[in-house]
């Protein structure tokens, strides 16, 4: 990426605190700079991660406290495209799935009411904007 256009978007955004800082940093450097498609990998990043199974789809563990940022930041990605003009209806049908795809992990595989309740507060801090650490 380019210094000008580090210069036009700043650096990431620190209220993330945890997860999707990148995403949203990617797609505002997008909008600055021209970029090169690489569909062969350049560097991957390989986690050994546990994987849980449900109705024969397999997901990545995470605890609940990933899950509250993950849910919780996506509000922000949103507001972001939603305040650009970028936004669709794919975007509020992955977070719909994401947000899904949390409560059902937390609660009828992993059967995590603390969790849950944390997955929700990240639903809910996500609507009103709170940002930061939990």
């Amino acid at each position: 990426m380019s210094h000008r256009a580090v210069e036009a978007i700043g650096v990431p955004d620190a209220s993330f605190f945890y997860g999707l800082d990148d995403l949203l940093y990617g797609y505002q450097a997008s909008e600055k700079s021209r970029f090169i498609f690489v569909p062969q990998f350049v560097l991957k990043k390989q986690i050994d991660k546990s994987r849980t199974s449900f109705f024969g789809r397999r997901f990545y563990s995470s605890t609940p406290q990933s899950r509250y940022y993950h849910v919780r930041n996506y509000w922000k990605v949103m507001r972001y495209l939603r305040d650009t003009g970028a936004g669709s209806w794919r975007m509020y049908g992955t977070y719909a799935y994401e947000t899904l795809k949390a409560i059902v992990l937390t609660f009828l595989v992993e059967r995590n009411l603390p969790g849950m309740i944390l997955v929700f507060r990240g639903v809910y801090d996500g609507i009103h904007g709170r940002w930061g650490k939990a």
